[in-house]
């Protein structure tokens, strides 16, 4: 069943109860399906701090890919903003990209972000760099762990930019050090 936004049952419950949710995928539910505004299962599941990692963990073990499904941000992208380290982990333990590059359309980004947060993910930035412009030290030691590569660049405007640059510019001395492995110089 679907209702006038063209979400399936799954989506809806998606934000209800861990027991509703498996119910669901016993009977067949279906993980893959996209409702009118572009949005699959998982981008339902991870719409709004807090994650429901349990519900996130049954979609993934589903079948459901942690990975880009549709054109807006990715699961990773999306757990990485609302700092759940947590849901980092599960994604990435799924196969979930933890060096993927984001590149949205303008009118795909979420208007309360910041000018260098649509930058980055305007032109190809990475869930570490969205860890550092959040200020999110464990989400970006989780990446870091699981093979994000600290190294990659994004070009905003006439600057190239590293994580550990953007950590460094907010004065984050904690994400920096997470970022670097090494504390800043003062």
């Amino acid at each position: 069943e679907i209702n006038v936004f063209e979400q399936t049952t799954l989506m809806i419950a998606a934000n209800s109860s861990t027991e509703i949710f498996a119910e669901l995928l016993k009977r067949g539910a279906n993980l893959h399906a996209i409702d009118m505004h572009g949005d699959a299962v998982l981008d339902h599941i991870l719409e709004k701090p807090p994650i429901n990692v349990e519900i996130l963990a049954l979609a993934l073990g589903a079948g459901a890919n942690p990975n880009r499904e549709t054109d807006d941000l990715t699961p990773l992208a999306k757990a990485t903003i609302h700092g759940d380290a947590e849901a980092v982990l599960i994604l990435l333990k799924a196969g979930a990209n933890p060096n993927e590059r984001l590149r949205l359309d303008q009118k795909q980004v979420p208007m309360n972000f910041t000018s260098q947060a649509k930058e980055i993910v305007l032109n190809g930035g990475t869930p570490l760099m969205l860890a550092a412009e959040f200020g999110h030290a464990s989400v970006a030691k989780t990446l870091i762990e699981e093979g994000a590569d600290p190294r990659f660049e994004v070009i905003l405007g006439d600057k190239v930019l590293r994580a550990a640059d953007i950590a460094k510019a907010q004065r984050n001395d904690l994400l920096f050090s997470v970022i670097t492995g090494t504390r800043r110089e003062k």
